[in-house]
C-alpha cells in the first residue's frame, strides 16, 4: 500500500502547528512529537477501538428493544 500524504489532511496540519507552538511555550519536548506513521497507527487503533464500543453498544441496544440476545 503507498504511504499517504499526511499533509493533505488538515487535522494532520492543525496538529503540527499546535506541536510547534506547544515547544515554543516549553509544553512539549521534541521527543514527544510522533512520525506521520505512528500518528496514522494510532488513529486507527483509536478508530478500532471507538468503532468496537460502538458497535457493541448498538448491539446490546437492539437485543433490549427486541428482547433477544443475539
Amino acid at each position: 500500500m503507498a504511504k499517504r500524504n499526511t499533509s493533505n489532511n488538515p487535522l494532520f496540519r492543525e496538529i503540527r502547528e499546535l506541536e510547534e507552538k506547544a515547544l515554543k511555550a516549553g509544553i512539549i519536548e521534541n521527543y514527544e512529537i510522533k512520525t506521520s506513521e505512528a500518528m496514522c497507527e494510532e488513529a486507527w487503533e483509536c478508530f478500532l477501538i471507538s468503532r468496537r464500543e460502538w458497535l457493541e453498544s448498538m448491539i446490546q441496544d437492539h437485543a433490549l428493544k427486541t428482547g433477544g440476545a443475539q
